[in-house]
């Protein structure tokens, strides 16, 4: 008898084979049972995952750790281990798995809290018929080819871009180019194609009978889930416990704007943005949550790439209002976002430069996959065409003898003029601008790069004036190993400014040789309409009634040129040390070099013999050096840490030269050389500032629901004395997600809700450097001894000047409806400045008038709303996008509580900032026609004639509007695409000085000049009785002084205005007839900005604010002082001939390559 003998071994592998197999067929066959319930709710969870070209086992062991589940799989189910790039944000965990393994032909099954991965058996396609072997599928079912690409709202390749076949299992994914090709069964054509993508709007396509199919996903709109940038770092929107306001690179590129800070106007709630001038390259001024500052800077702190950047080209003053805007070298169509830090726990990490908010601005990168190469280009017109109605030249000539026969004297015109010209139309015109922009961008898994170069080009509409820029940009990511990344971000830009003269009378002579010569609106105002712009031989025409000025002479032999040389750069490095643990360390610069050359030619019969040149350069350079760690770990299942420390330094130096001479011979050697007087010394002002920093942050959530973030950070500042220069600014936020308690979950119609709070301080160091330090001056007055050069104190020292702080609370709403549909936002803030810069009076005793304390305290506190909508889907789109903010300026405490004035601008105790004003009876006296102010005080003289001082003064309402916003909606349809951005300011004054020039009707004996009028003087007091609101014709001063003398109410203004900012209308070529020009994308479009404007003002432009000396973010000269920061801070509002906006009309064109 033969018995078997077993190979033990043999039998041993055969046993563990089949317990395997049984055990794993035992599991399959409880598939069909697991997912009801405990499966749905498992796959319903929201998972958050951001994957950079990581293996396939690394993403699935983060998923297991993030959804606290394990994953079963055999180890070729996965093939060689691919790698991925992928990010989700709040995607559920299903939504993720589908992405991740459909598209391979894998499939996935719960059981308890396993998810198993198989292969997908051909019975499991979703088609009809009998299974077939695997090798034989392919031949069966995938007949037909479609092949396409997947672009991005922008048209540009969307990388990982999922396409399914609906109802079926068959699906791929776009490689880096955004392509994709999709073999489906030839009875399946008639079907619909699924394409999906985090972040974006799933679309479905019917397949007809196309093999080539392009789609361009939009972004969902109010996704609270989106990566935002936060200070030295990123942050999904829903962890978030700060207020941050976002605008990106789509709400950038359809408005065409010389700087990136005039793309912000009405698209962040809570952010006011005034252009001081519609002069091309002119400043603008932004305001975060309302004025905090008397003394100190309000703007806020730019950081671009991560390194802070001055906002200000420092210079001379004899460009008037109009100075150079330092973010205007920074061109827009690089700019990938920009994130608007505003409470404390979204700016304390920025600490004593914070006070005012915090503008990220973040450019664009390279991307993995092929070189692209993209073109954006338009050209267009603009024009300016609301003038103040004149006197012509006969209603002048009245005008003028009338003012002659109440003086007595012989009439300046016995006949009636027969010229006729209009000054307004003469200076003003319709001018072209030009832009291009190239960019090209690419890379692999190890390097991406971006390089991009434009050109913009902006004539003024007023003749001579200008603003040019020719700007580059090189962004390089390099990965050198697992673990290290390096990268580098330039930017190098060139400009050229050429102004016209804005503040200033309308008539300046000489004082002493050395005029800047008149403001040029205001000269064409005033402008005798009598005389020509030319004589018949060709010479500027001549008029001795206005003062002499040819406003067109004027225009066209003035020189204003500003030329700014400008290198903004960040090289980093950064180690993955450990699992969760990074360290980064920045080295930054940004370097200028701005020189101004100004020449107002001599011109005697304009009373002005000599001329004058000026001549300035400033040179600034900024160097920055950051390093910190950063941590992010999930522990015990439901905590998540994230924190990060380091330091910072960085310290700044510049140099400012400045001469000015007078008494030219001839205008034709406009240089300081031709000058035969120096009535001004050379100025040379060196100065450098440092600042050493440590800061810190910690981020903690629990089962992600509950969230708290922490910030600090220690600044140390050489701008304060030696006992104050470090100074603490903290802050702390929580948050409590709504949406993710058990009785809100299973609300459908609930995306997300939270609740959050925050209080902090940061800080203002914005002041001159040095001002805590005593000076001396040099000669002078009684400073000589003995024929030699003395000196004497001219400014006591205040060692214990310290920081500007603001203490802030905000209490905010984030809530989003309908799967995204709909997205609320609300923060209420209360932001109190404390120990403000003022002037506090001393004793006589002293020898000194006062000295600069820390003594005062301002509020802003309002409430912000934002709402974004997305109204339609489908082939017809339509979104929507509305922000308000509401803020009260109030100030607390002043120094001795005696009002800070700059003109009629006011700050009061008690009151916010308001014009202070006389207030005048509607109608003149019938009896004299001369103005009747109201004697509120009711002080007289011995004579009983009225006296008139500050306690006669009213407050005429405030410069600062009850609120301001804006509401874009766009719509999209068949590759047609239509947006509508509208922005309003509600409630705000303007005092109209340039109003009160042209209704002055004064006739200056002393200098023999009369200014023309606006037709207001055609209603004017001409005898005894007449009832009316204008004034007589006034002759000498005295009767000047009594018509014009002061701020009136008369010239208090309505200030509210409604403007249609931007319409742009475009489309998108189909990719049927692009691809075959080799194209990804076309887009042409026609823009038109400012087309309507609804405001009761009178003046050319409700956008107004007479800001002299431009930003005060970081002027540090320490010429003008605080003085002239009290003007910066002060004079808004105030229209003091100010350049308009103007309308534009554009076309542009759009292509990627």
């Amino acid at each position: 008898m033969e018995k078997w003998v077993y190979n033990r071994s043999f039998l041993y592998q055969l046993m563990r084979f089949s317990l395997v197999q049984a055990l794993f067929t035992l599991l399959l066959s409880s598939i069909a049972f697991a997912r009801d319930g405990n499966a749905q709710e498992i796959l319903s969870q929201r998972i958050t995952l951001r994957v950079d070209n990581e293996r396939m086992r690394s993403v699935l062991q983060r998923i297991e750790k993030t959804a606290q589940i394990s994953f079963m799989y055999q180890a070729k189910v996965i093939g060689d281990n691919p790698r991925l790039s992928l990010s989700a944000s709040n995607e559920t965990l299903g939504a993720l798995l589908d992405q991740l393994l459909l598209p391979r032909q894998l499939r996935y099954d719960v059981v308890g809290r396993q998810i198993v991965i198989s292969r997908q058996r051909p019975d499991q396609s979703g088609l009809d018929g009998p299974a077939l072997p695997a090798d034989n599928l392919a031949e069966a079912v995938a007949d037909v080819a479609v092949s396409g690409q997947i672009l991005d709202e922008n048209n540009t390749p969307l990388p990982g871009a999922t396409i399914l076949l609906k109802g079926t299992s068959v699906g791929t994914s776009t490689n880096a180019n955004g392509e994709f090709t999709l073999r489906i069964p030839d009875n399946a054509t008639r079907g619909t194609l699924v394409i999906s993508s985090v972040g974006y709007i799933t679309q479905e396509v019917a397949i007809g009978n196309r093999t080539q199919i392009s789609v361009s996903l939009q972004p969902q709109v109010g996704n609270l889930s989106e990566v935002v940038v936060v200070g030295y770092g990123t942050q999904q929107r829903r962890d978030l416990t700060g207020a941050i306001s976002t605008v990106t690179a789509r709400d950038i590129e359809k408005v065409p704007v010389v700087s990136l800070d005039q793309a912000l106007q009405g698209r962040a709630a809570g952010v006011q943005v005034v252009n001081n001038s519609g002069a091309p390259g002119g400043a603008v001024q932004i305001r975060v949550r309302g004025t905090g500052s008397i003394y100190g800077g309000n703007d806020p702190l730019y950081v671009v790439d991560g390194v802070p950047i001055n906002n200000t080209l420092n210079g001379s003053a004899a460009g008037g209002n109009d100075l150079a805007n330092g973010l205007a070298s920074i061109n827009p169509a690089d700019i990938e976002s920009m994130e608007i830090l505003k409470d404390a726990s979204a700016t304390a990490i920025y600490g004593a430069r914070a006070a005012n908010g915090v503008v990220l601005i973040t450019t664009k990168r390279g991307k993995t996959g092929k070189t692209r190469v993209s073109l954006n280009t338009f050209t267009g017109l603009q024009n300016f065409n609301n003038f103040y109605p004149m006197l012509n030249a006969r209603q002048f000539a009245e005008l003028v003898n009338e003012g002659s026969q109440y003086a007595g004297r012989p009439p300046r015109f016995t006949t009636t003029p027969t010229q006729n010209t209009d000054w307004q139309r003469e200076i003003f015109r319709t001018a072209p601008l030009n832009s291009v922009n190239l960019s090209v961008t690419g890379g692999d898994e190890k390097t991406q790069f971006l390089i991009s170069a434009g050109y913009f080009n902006q004539q003024g509409v007023i003749i001579n004036s200008g603003f040019s820029r020719g700007s580059f940009r090189a962004n390089i990511d390099h990965r050198l190993s697992q673990k290290v990344k390096v990268g580098v971000s330039l930017t190098g830009a060139s400009s050229i400014t050429n102004r016209q003269r804005n503040s200033g009378g309308a008539n300046v002579q000489d004082v002493g040789n050395v005029a800047f010569g008149p403001n040029i609106i205001s000269s064409a105002l005033v402008a005798s309409p009598a005389f020509p712009v030319y004589n018949a031989d060709g010479s500027f025409g001549r008029d001795s009634l206005a003062g002499g000025n040819n406003p067109v002479q004027l225009a066209l032999n003035s020189r204003l040129l500003g030329r700014d040389l400008r290198f903004i750069g960040n090289v980093y490095a950064e180690w993955d040390i450990l699992k969760g643990l990074k360290f980064r360390s920045n080295v930054g610069g940004d370097f200028s070099a701005f020189n101004e050359d100004f020449f107002f030619p001599p011109d005697p019969n304009a009373g002005r013999p000599g001329g004058t040149a000026i001549y300035s350069n400033s040179t600034s350079r900024s160097f920055l050096n950051e390093n910190y760690l950063s941590y992010a770990t999930r522990f015990a299942k439901e905590h998540t840490l994230d924190a990060l420390a380091g330091f910072s330094i960085q310290n700044n130096n510049s140099n400012y030269l400045t001469a000015q001479g007078s008494n030219f011979t001839t205008p034709l050697v406009s240089t300081l050389n031709g000058a035969s007087q120096f009535n001004v010394n050379p100025f040379n002002d060196v100065q450098g500032w440092g600042i050493l920093s440590y800061f810190g942050r910690v981020n903690y959530s629990f089962r992600d629901k509950f969230l708290l973030t922490a910030n600090a950070r220690v600044d140390g500042s050489s701008r304060f004395g030696p006992d104050r220069q470090y100074g603490f600014f903290p802050s702390g936020s929580v948050g409590y997600r709504l949406s993710e308690e058990a009785f809100l979950k299973g609300v459908p119609w609930i995306s997300e809700m939270k609740i959050r709070a925050s209080v902090g301080v940061t800080g203002n160091q914005e002041i001159p450097n040095s001002q805590w330090r005593g000076t001396f001056a040099l000669g002078g007055g009684d400073n000589n001894y003995l024929g030699r050069l003395g000196g004497s104190v001219a400014r006591l020292a205040n060692p214990s000047l310290s920081w500007e702080s603001n203490l802030q609370t905000d209490i905010g709403l984030d809530v989003s409806l309908l799967s995204n549909r709909i997205q609320f936002t609300a923060d209420w803030f209360n932001k109190q400045s404390r120990d403000m810069l003022l002037s506090v009076a001393l004793p006589l005793s002293s020898g000194f008038g006062s000295v600069f304390s820390n003594v005062g305290r301002m509020q802003n506190r309002g409430l912000e709303l934002a709402l974004t909508t997305r109204n339609t889907t489908g082939k017809f789109k339509w979104e929507t996008n509305f922000n308000i903010a509401f803020i009260e300026n109030k100030v607390l405490t002043l120094a001795d509580s005696l009002p800070i004035r700059a003109g009629a601008n006011t700050f009061q105790v008690g009151s916010g900032m308001y014009f202070a004003v006389f207030d005048r009876e509607p109608n003149v006296d019938p009896a004299t026609g001369f103005v009747v102010r109201r004697n509120i005080n009711n002080d007289r003289g011995n004579d009983g004639t009225p006296i008139f001082d500050d306690r006669d003064l009213i407050n005429a309402g405030s410069p600062l509007p009850v609120h301001f916003g804006g509401i874009t909606n766009t719509f999209n349809y068949a590759g047609f695409d239509l947006s509508i951005f509208f922005q309003w300011s509600y409630g705000n004054k303007i005092y109209n000085t340039t109003r009160q020039i042209i209704e002055e009707l004064t006739f200056n004996g002393t200098v023999g000049s009369f200014n023309n009028s606006s037709t207001e003087a055609l209603t004017r007091w001409r005898q005894v009785g007449d009832v009316t609101a204008q004034h007589r014709v006034s002759y000498d001063a005295a009767a000047a002084r009594a018509n014009l003398g002061y701020a009136s109410t008369r010239y208090v203004e309505d200030g509210s205005f409604l403007r249609l900012k931007n319409l742009n209308f475009g489309y998108t070529i189909p990719g049927k007839l692009t691809n075959k020009l080799k194209m990804s994308s076309v887009r042409v479009y026609v823009t038109a900005n400012n087309l309507l404007t609804f405001t009761n003002y009178k003046g050319y432009d409700p956008e107004v604010s007479a800001n002299f000396g431009g930003s005060t973010q970081t002027q540090q000269s320490t010429v003008g002082g605080l003085g002239a920061r009290l003007n910066n801070n002060l004079l808004i509002g105030v229209d003091n001939g100010s350049f308009p906006q103007t309308r534009t009309f554009l076309a542009g064109l759009n292509i990627n390559f």
